[in-house]
């Protein structure tokens, strides 16, 4: 398992789904890491505008995965163009 960024087209290109995307941190905290497949599969259902639930022990970085996308909006956006969806803000 390798860590790529996702603000490089290059390196989230040749990431694996299992491999870890490294997100632009919140400022004053430490930068988000999740794989590439949860991380797809969260963006998908929020530009399809869906009901998502994110369930994991405590400190396991749920809050943190969901600072990073609302409080950095081009990680959010990123995601989007990577995807191919509209960038848009991510409305919680």
């Amino acid at each position: 398992m390798k860590t790529y960024a996702l603000e490089n087209r290059k390196q989230y290109a040749l990431a694996g789904s299992t491999d870890l995307i490294r997100l632009k941190a919140v400022p004053g905290q430490n930068a988000v890491f999740c794989d590439k497949a949860r991380l797809e599969t969260l963006a998908f259902a929020l530009c399809a505008a869906q009901c998502c639930h994110l369930s994991g022990p405590t400190a396991a970085g749920k809050t943190a995965l969901i600072d990073a996308l609302w409080h950095v909006p081009e990680n959010f956006e990123r995601l989007c163009e990577e995807l191919g969806f509209e960038k848009k803000p991510l409305k919680i």
